[in-house]
């Protein structure tokens, strides 16, 4: 790992409830390639904090955000494999800023042509009985949120 590239990336990402559910997107590329994960990304140049969550949720999932309330970070570090991308293996840290987001509108988004291949409603049972593959994120967040609602 001493003379591995590393990336870093950090980004802002929403927890969407909704009767038992999270609405999680499936991830085309990148370290989670094929695996679902909260909608989220990249803060531009430009913009808040808040700007990017609303437009992150409307490019992934096809929803408006209304109401949004930070319930903190998480990270993690893991070698990402990019054999796929005909990359070396590379050192892969993510930091993310959570909220818990309210949306209005249904789920729309097939994708947004890059990074998501849809959105999806999951039910938080089937998360933690480990029935689908979710990112890192999903994970340590529910465990946040689980402590918030204590």
């Amino acid at each position: 790992m001493e003379n591995m590239p590393i990336k870093s990336h950090l980004g802002v990402y929403a927890f969407i409830y909704q009767n038992d559910s999270l609405l999680l997107i499936k991830k085309a590329r990148g370290p989670y390639q094929g695996m679902y994960d909260l909608p989220g990304g990249t803060i531009e140049p430009n913009e808040l904090i808040t700007e990017t969550l609303e437009r992150e949720i409307k490019e992934e999932t096809g929803c408006y955000l209304v109401t949004c309330e930070q319930i903190g970070t998480v990270d993690t570090r893991f070698v990402w494999n990019r054999e796929n991308e005909n990359k070396p293996q590379t050192l892969f840290k993510h930091i993310g800023i959570l909220y818990f987001a309210t949306v209005t509108g249904k789920e729309t988004s097939s994708g947004d042509g890059q990074d998501s291949d849809g959105a999806i409603w999951i039910s938080i049972s089937d998360i933690c009985q480990k029935k689908v593959s979710v990112s890192p994120f999903v994970t340590k967040g529910l465990q946040i949120a689980s402590e918030l609602k204590k």
